[in-house]
């Protein structure tokens, strides 16, 4: 299950914020709230961007400076989290769900969806549990889950 979802980059400034005072990642807060509207009983866990859109999301978060959000979408989250291990800086792989900040939502970088798309999915746990399962939480505005 996925949903496509547009937006105008030029829109948004550095910040993540819209003219009108919205951040960006208010609007994929509503978008998770569509996405669950049509797929009911199903929460999206995976937002998929380009470059440029996690960064602007990731601007939305401009406390965390010294941190780099989303993962290659090349790889599985195993080959991501060894990949990243010897990081000298903090790998930020999901941040909760809208609905449920106990759930992930996961960032996933795709060079292929193109500028001005971000697209959410569901996708059913498969054999990364126990590479979720080092996941460590810490709170910054929404709460952002890191794994370690």
């Amino acid at each position: 299950m996925q949903q496509i979802y547009k937006y105008n980059k030029a829109d948004y400034d550095l910040n993540g914020f819209r003219k009108d005072g919205k951040l960006f990642s208010d609007t994929v807060g509503e978008w998770e709230i569509e996405f669950n509207k049509e797929f009911k009983p199903y929460c999206a866990n995976y937002f998929l961007g380009n470059y440029s859109t996690i960064k602007l999301f990731s601007s939305c978060f401009n406390s965390i400076e010294s941190s780099i959000f989303g993962m290659d979408g090349q790889y599985d989250l195993k080959t991501n989290f060894k990949m990243d291990e010897g990081s000298e800086k903090e790998i930020i792989y999901a941040i909760g769900q809208t609905l449920d900040e106990d759930e992930e939502l996961f960032l996933v970088m795709d060079n292929e969806v193109s500028d001005g798309i971000v697209i959410l999915k569901y996708k059913p746990d498969d054999d990364d549990d126990e590479v979720v399962d080092q996941i460590e939480s810490i709170g910054v505005g929404n709460k952002i889950t890191v794994l370690k």
